[in-house]
């Protein structure tokens, strides 16, 4: 708030009239701001927390508060990478991993998917295990 006042160009004696009325108002939540900005970051953009670390961080929003906000929720970062990398191996993908022989495909589609962790914000660990597990299931003909 107080960058958007100074960007604007508002007087400091304003400004920080403005910040104290906002204090005492009680108008500024920064644990329900963390809180709501993890659920919808992670619903609309399925971005890991590392990734989430850094917007609240960036923000400015204090580090206990952003790991509080992370702690919350019922689902694991493993599960949403792992539906986030299903989601991008579609039936094409599918049906060149089952039949290739050479591994060409899978080596490609293996740097992308990790490319797509790392921009979400996803462990490097954790996107090696989930990309080689998820891999091996699509190209088993068992799975449809």
């Amino acid at each position: 708030m107080r960058d958007r006042l100074a960007q604007r160009e508002v007087p400091a004696d304003v400004a920080h009239e403005v910040m104290a009325r906002i204090d005492r108002a009680d108008l500024i939540d920064d644990a329900a701001f963390a809180q709501e900005w993890v659920t919808q970051r992670r619903s609309m953009r399925a971005l890991g927390d590392e990734a989430l670390r850094r917007e609240l961080a960036s923000r400015r929003v204090e580090s206990d508060l952003i790991e509080d906000a992370l702690g919350t929720g019922e689902d694991d970062e493993e599960e949403r990478c792992r539906d986030l990398v299903r989601s991008r191996i579609g039936y094409r993908d599918r049906e060149q991993l089952r039949s290739e022989r050479d591994g060409s495909h899978r080596r490609r589609l293996s740097r992308r998917l990790d490319a797509l962790l790392t921009r979400k914000g996803y462990p490097g660990s954790l996107a090696v295990q989930v990309i080689a597990a998820e891999l091996r299931a699509a190209a088993d003909p068992a799975e449809g």
